[in-house]
Order: C-alpha cells, then sequence, then structure tokens
C-alpha cells in the first residue's frame, strides 16, 4: 500500500512538473524567484546554459507581472476577446510600469543560467512593447501577447547579442531560467540622480527614441545574421559581441585569424554603411 501511495505521489509531482513547462501553464514558472533583463554574452545549446549581462531592474519586474497577468487572463480566451483583455490589462498596469522605469537599476553584471534538463524555456515576444512609453504600445488587433507568440523554445532559437528579460530561481550554486522575454534595450532609463532632466523628456521624444531603437536592433539582427550565415568563419567569428552606443555599432570579441576579423568588419559595415562600425576584435586563440 506505501508503495502504491508513493507511486501515484510522484506520478502526481511528474504531471505538476510537466504542466509547469507548458506554454499554457497560467503558473507561468512558479519556481521563478527573480527577474533580470541584459544582453546575451554566451550560449552553449548542448549544456542548456547561457550567460547574459545585465541587471535586475524593477522595470523588468513590473513587466514580466504584467506579462504573467495576461497569460492567465487570456489562457481560455480567443481571438478578438483575447486581444481585447489583453489590451485592458496592459492599460491597467501603464502607471506602475511608467513608476518602475524611473526606479533605480542595479549595477551591471553577468548571469550565468541553466535551463532545465529537457532544455526547453517558455518565450514570450514583447518586442513590440518592451521600453516602450504606455501610451505608445501597439493596438490590440497587433498586440503580441497571443498564443502565437507564446511557445517552447530550445537556446538554438537565441543568438549572441539579443536583448531579453530573464525570469529564474536564484540558486547557490546555478540559477535556472525558465521563462524568457524577448525584449527591446532600455532607450529612456533615468540614472540615478537625474530624475529632473529625464522628466523634460518629451513622449514624442521617447516615441522617437525607441523607432530609432528598432532600426538599430534590427541592423544588429541583420548584422549576426550575415555573420552567422558564413559556415567558412569559426565560432567564435559567429559569436562576436555587437552593441550600439554613441551612434556606432561595436564589435568585440576574439577571433583566430586577422581573415575573420576582416571579415566580420566588413560584414558589419555592409549592413550598417561605412564609417559606422568600430572594430574592437582582437586575433587570437
Amino acid at each position: 500500500m506505501k508503495t502504491a501511495r508513493f507511486v501515484f505521489a510522484l506520478i502526481v509531482c511528474l504531471a505538476g512538473i510537466s504542466s509547469a513547462r507548458s506554454a499554457d501553464d497560467p503558473a507561468f514558472g512558479s519556481k521563478i524567484d527573480a527577474w533580470m533583463e541584459g544582453s546575451i554574452m554566451t550560449l552553449d545549446a548542448d549544456s542548456h546554459k547561457f550567460t547574459v549581462r545585465g541587471a535586475q531592474r524593477p522595470y523588468a519586474t513590473e513587466y514580466a507581472k504584467m506579462v504573467r497577468d495576461i497569460n492567465d487572463k487570456t489562457a481560455k480566451l480567443t481571438g478578438a476577446d483575447r486581444d481585447a483583455k489583453a489590451a485592458d490589462v496592459r492599460k491597467s498596469y501603464a502607471d506602475n510600469l511608467e513608476k518602475a522605469r524611473t526606479k533605480e537599476r542595479s549595477k551591471d553584471s553577468d548571469f550565468n543560467f541553466y535551463v532545465p534538463a529537457d532544455g526547453m524555456i517558455q518565450v514570450h515576444d514583447e518586442t513590440a512593447n518592451y521600453n516602450r512609453p504606455s501610451n505608445t504600445v501597439t493596438q490590440p488587433d497587433t498586440i503580441r501577447s497571443t498564443k502565437e507568440a507564446i511557445a517552447m523554445h530550445a537556446l538554438k532559437d537565441f543568438h549572441v547579442g539579443e536583448y531579453v528579460v530573464v525570469g529564474y530561481e536564484s540558486g547557490v550554486v546555478k540559477n535556472t531560467a525558465f521563462v524568457i522575454i524577448r525584449a527591446n534595450k532600455p532607450v529612456d532609463m533615468v540614472p540615478a540622480g537625474h530624475k529632473e532632466a529625464d522628466s523634460t523628456k518629451t513622449t514624442a521624444d521617447k516615441v522617437t527614441d525607441a523607432t530609432k531603437l528598432d532600426a538599430n536592433t534590427e541592423q544588429q539582427r541583420q548584422i549576426r545574421k550575415a555573420i552567422v550565415e558564413d559556415k567558412t568563419l569559426s565560432t567564435a567569428a559567429h559569436n562576436v559581441t555587437i552593441d550600439f552606443h554613441d551612434g556606432m555599432f561595436h564589435l568585440k570579441g576574439k577571433v583566430p585569424t586577422d581573415a575573420e576579423k576582416q571579415a566580420v568588419e566588413a560584414k558589419a559595415t555592409s549592413v550598417a554603411g561605412q564609417g559606422k562600425v568600430m572594430s574592437h576584435l582582437e586575433v587570437g586563440k
């Protein structure tokens, strides 16, 4: 009898774990106790681990609460009803998101993550809305909080340089990531001690910033795509860091040969344009 009870309890436990791994699960990763955001620096799909350089930011945590709320409240809805409910939830979070936007974030550092043993992670695509002023989010018919934007993905579906928000269970030995929100980089975070200066930025300025960000992010993706699609280049070349700041795309990392260095620089320039790429690439093993 005790054995039967143990087997039954084990089945229930495993069923609970299985449901927690489902993209339709309203628990949204019940083990998550922390959220951070930043750029993916390294990926090792075979070992189910990745590194993100970034920080815990109040805005990321508040935004994740909203996405979870949308996930819960639209789980049983379809079509226009689902989109309308998602729009209502976004509207209800607008004030809290704007307040969270002005709060100071922690200092950037490297966060090392593992994904669950099956190598899959729940993904929410919020690139249409993340880090946008709350009154400029997309209209209900185009909001990307639908089932089509929520899926289970493997690490190989991501790339180095991609900006993400990660929900994870913090641990002493390792951090286990359960949810990734695809996101846009911040354009209007308020630095500590500069709230007055930031408050002078108009909504039009923020929308312009977001538009520029979208264009720069797309160019980053195109540069990455051009590099990765060249199979003659090494893994090290495929994984060079591509950052954008001060009006320039910055290439960082180490490649094995000078020829690869020149090839990567040429591909970036072909996408971004002459004079828009600054190379910090090093040659060596």
